[in-house]
């Protein structure tokens, strides 16, 4: 399990409302459930089903042995799968690796020798380049292979590798009692040491910036929330709070 490098004490934690990343979305399917949550393309999502996703994936994830601490690398493009991924990955305590889709085996080979994933998700082709295919040459290098899950698989996945749709149905419990210093995001660069992400080193500058911005930002269909948000997005996908 992965801890923070210079963990802060209680008393120069700022005040935030959620213990973990884990929490916003818990929250907002329980307080507004029908509420639009993701677009991408013709595929809607409310928060409630948001939810829904996330936990079966996370619970999936844990059914198999994925721990609380472990790593999940993800390579995907900005589709609806990214953002279930994400979330299962909190909901599961786990620590996301974000890996943008450009990378190849070189790039790609270097981030996975230093962060060791226990899950990598990856699209099965996407733009031409075969993801899978690059991943099983890359797990053979690997001295503990992760478990491969393939995004929109195109047919058969062959190998150890498991289709993103057949991880459901597991009632595997949750892990419970995350903590704001709990390392939630990972990333690797070409330097001594990698970039690791508490939740409260999250969730607190985002919130201080949006409780600064809530007095305009109900005036549209979109509202501000007090919980990170991505800096980009794609016009294929768009998440609504």
């Amino acid at each position: 399990m992965m801890h923070a490098t210079r963990p802060s004490s209680i008393a120069d934690r700022p005040k935030i409302r959620v213990a973990s990343l884990a929490d916003p979305l818990r929250n907002r399917a329980a307080s507004d459930p029908g509420r639009l949550a993701v677009v991408d393309g013709s595929v809607e999502m409310t928060y409630g089903q948001l939810n829904a996703r996330a936990e079966a994936l996370a619970r999936a994830l844990c059914a198999r042995g994925v721990n609380r601490g472990d790593v999940v690398t993800m390579q995907l493009p900005n589709w609806w799968e990214a953002v279930v991924v994400y979330h299962a990955t909190m909901l599961a305590g786990c620590v996301l690796n974000p890996i943008v889709p450009i990378y190849r085996e070189r790039e790609v080979s270097f981030i996975e020798r230093q962060c060791r994933p226990r899950v990598v998700v990856v699209p099965h082709m996407f733009r031409g380049f075969d993801h899978l295919a690059m991943q099983q040459e890359l797990t053979l290098e690997l001295d503990e292979p992760p478990l491969v899950v393939v995004v929109r698989p195109d047919g058969d996945v062959s190998g150890d590798a498991i289709a993103f749709d057949e991880l459901d149905g597991s009632r595997e419990a949750l892990p419970t009692g995350m903590a704001p210093d709990d390392i939630c995001l990972l990333f690797i660069r070409r330097g001594p040491r990698p970039i690791q992400r508490a939740s409260c080193t999250v969730i607190a500058p985002s919130h201080t910036k949006s409780t600064r911005s809530s007095s305009c930002a109900n005036s549209g269909s979109t509202t501000t929330a007090s919980w990170p948000l991505p800096s980009r997005t794609s016009r294929a996908i768009c998440t609504r709070w």
